[in-house]
């Protein structure tokens, strides 16, 4: 059975039944985003080969050319429309590659995956035989020889053949009468239940219709018929008890079997559900523990980090841009089979808990957590270092040719310490002084001199002019030398009198 289960997976065309008949784009966008539904248009037209922001633009839809994941969703679509299954799990994740795109045997990607299925697929053998016993004790009882062999279902007028107790006579309204074989269940389960795990888990992350259908009691109907269909659980084993039978087209569609099998799937098809719900969430445990751990670091560890690397440069917009696409490639993208299965998780009826979380909830953990939550936080640290510039720079810092600042270290201004708030994780982005005072002004320092290294800082010698002494006023000046005139004096002359 191991070996049935393992050729079942390998060849992957019903694991990925959803996904043959649909549009590889559709798959890409549930995978990655599906509210970006809305764009499939503008990435029709960017597959055609223009560009995402022209197409955008033709089609008045511009702000979608900022939506990172457009982007993601034309790269898984690429990956998978070209065959290029290891670069689509290594963009995707493994479950969701597995899960939602048809990946063929010759490439074995998913082996991570297949270890679960197999996994269930033993245990799911394994039960078979207390689920038999269950559905046979709650439906007809068990015919006392050692084998699952019930007598027939509830509603027909079946006494075992006395030819064959194996056997037992169908009296249809029309007055004919068949001689059937009674249903082994042990055989039922094995066949037509156990080796259709990985279809089921697959239909339980990314296609709620067709689960619904699977796990149906009655079962589904072909149309106007009452012909079990493909997705019913039992169909396969039906149609080759009729053909077993050599039913005519006219008896198998009245569903003799059919309908006689109705009351078993009512008890084995919830049994079936059950296990397809614990075998899912298995599967989905390792990229669930990993989007818990991926979120946890992201939040407590790379916000510290690209608030202290890039706080401070231009165009911080589009750093915010960078960080929540590359976030989602990084933590919700891993995770994207998670939320597709949660976002199921009421229209299946499955209140599995993984990782102590219930199904409903991991959607609202996962999507968007990038935008909602990792960049808030994001923002909230690198504003607490802007802050701490402005209130360094108001206490009285100034602003370095190398980015830096040079603070003072007196006056009673925190100007230092809110520098090396903003600055943390910087080495030598915050330098410092100490202001002298003179004639009762402060001279605030020239050019840098060499600086002189004290434990946890550098402390930055100012070139003013230095203060003269306080117990020596400066003396007062002599006053200018008297400018003698440069004329000389008029001597008066003397004459000689005449005498008389």
């Amino acid at each position: 059975m191991r070996q049935l289960v393992v050729g079942t997976l390998a060849s992957f065309s019903l694991l990925a039944s959803p996904a043959a008949s649909a549009d590889i784009l559709d798959i890409a966008i549930q995978v990655i985003k599906p509210e970006l539904a809305k764009a499939k248009t503008v990435m029709i037209c960017a597959i055609g080969g223009k560009s995402v922001l022209e197409c955008a633009k033709d089609e008045g839809k511009a702000e979608l050319a900022n939506e990172p994941r457009v982007q993601d969703v034309l790269e898984a679509y690429g990956y998978a429309n070209r065959s290029e299954w290891s670069k689509l799990v290594a963009k995707v994740g493994v479950t969701a590659a597995c899960t939602a795109f048809d990946i063929p045997a010759k490439d074995i990607v998913c082996d991570e995956y297949a270890k679960y299925v197999v996994k269930y697929g033993a245990k799911i053998i394994e039960a078979h035989a207390a689920v038999a016993q269950d559905v046979g004790s709650a439906v007809a009882g068990f015919v006392k020889d050692g084998a699952a062999l019930l007598t027939c279902a509830v509603g027909f007028s079946c006494p075992s053949s006395e030819a064959d107790p194996k056997r037992y006579v169908v009296t249809m309204p029309d007055g004919v009468k068949y001689s059937l074989r009674k249903f082994n269940l042990d055989w039922m389960w094995s066949s037509c239940y156990a080796t259709r795990i990985e279809e089921g888990v697959s239909a339980r992350i990314s296609n709620p219709w067709l689960f619904k259908r699977m796990v149906a009691s009655p079962g589904t109907r072909r149309a106007k018929s009452m012909v079990l269909d493909e997705d019913a659980l039992g169909s396969t084993c039906i149609v080759q008890i009729e053909a077993e039978q050599g039913f005519d087209y006219y008896e198998r569609l009245q569903g003799i079997y059919a309908r006689g099998w109705d009351p078993f799937a009512a008890q084995m098809n919830p049994k079936w559900r059950d296990m397809i719900f614990a075998a899912t969430a298995e599967t989905l445990s390792t990229p669930a523990a990993l989007f818990l751990k991926s979120s946890d670091n992201w939040m407590k560890l790379r916000t510290v980090v690209v608030a202290q690397d890039k706080w401070d440069i231009p165009l911080l917009k589009t750093v915010y841009q960078q960080e929540v696409a590359e976030c989602i490639r990084a933590v919700e993208l891993p995770a994207a089979a998670v939320a597709m299965w949660s976002s199921n998780a009421t229209e299946t009826g499955d209140s599995t808990q993984l990782e102590g979380v219930p199904a409903v909830q991991w959607v609202g953990k996962i999507r968007d957590w990038c935008s909602r939550d990792y960049l808030p936080a994001l923002i909230s640290k690198i504003d607490a270092r802007v802050q701490a510039r402005a209130k360094a720079i108001a206490g009285g810092c100034a602003k370095r040719p190398d980015g830096g600042l040079s603070c003072p270290t007196s006056g009673g201004s925190d100007a230092l310490g809110q520098c090396n708030l903003a600055y943390s994780g910087r080495d030598g982005a915050c330098s410092a002084y100490a202001p002298r005072v003179g004639m009762g002004v402060a001279i605030l320092p020239g050019p840098a001199s060499p600086p002189v290294s004290t434990p946890g800082r550098t402390v930055v010698i100012p070139r003013g002019l230095p203060a003269p002494s306080p117990q020596q006023p400066p003396a007062t000046s002599p006053p200018p030398p008297a400018v003698l005139p440069k004329t000389r004096p008029t001597i008066p002359s003397q004459r000689s009198s005449g005498g008389g």
